[in-house]
């Protein structure tokens, strides 16, 4: 990770010059300027990402809505650990599905389930929360959660899935 250098420290009372102050901005401004902040400049090399959506209207029984997005973890892998869910479930239940590389985006059903939870709650609590095995998907990965109403309606879902991110070194 890059240090800050300063060139030039002054004293109470010394006398500066305009060039010797603009130095010191000169250095800080090249500090933050080459300074690249992703996991290479982490020193602790795992965080948290967090990946949540929410979809008000309803979702009527057999209905479902299906969450796309791309993994992003430059130089690393994302590990899945949780998987959190809340709605107003009607009756029946609300299935959440979450697969990696699906063969269809708009309606996910292949091998590729990497968890797979169902809820009967009736409140908007979090509820369903999940843990996956130690599996790691790569960076810039497809990925697609999807919520199936069984039974009734669901409405005000939101889905939250927790990964943690870490750095791979490729020396």
């Amino acid at each position: 990770m890059a240090t800050l250098t300063i060139p030039n420290e002054f004293e109470d009372g010394d006398v500066i010059s305009a060039s010797e102050m603009n130095a010191n901005f000169d250095a800080v401004a090249t500090l933050i300027n080459n300074t690249r902040l992703d996991l290479e400049n982490i020193e602790n090399d795992h965080h948290i990402v967090n990946h949540s959506f929410y979809h008000h209207a309803s979702i009527s029984d057999a209905g479902y809505i299906v969450f796309r997005f791309q993994t992003y973890c430059p130089n690393g892998v994302l590990i899945p650990k949780q998987l959190s869910i809340s709605g107003l479930i009607a009756a029946g239940t609300m299935d959440v599905q979450v697969y990696e590389n699906p063969s269809s985006v708009s309606n996910p059903a292949d091998n590729n389930i990497m968890s797979s939870v169902s809820s009967t709650s009736t409140d908007y609590t979090p509820h369903a929360v999940t843990a996956f095995s130690d599996t790691s998907i790569a960076n810039n990965t497809p990925v697609a959660i999807k919520v199936l109403a069984n039974g009734g309606a669901l409405s005000q879902v939101c889905v939250t899935l927790s990964f943690l991110a870490q750095h791979v070194d490729t020396d």
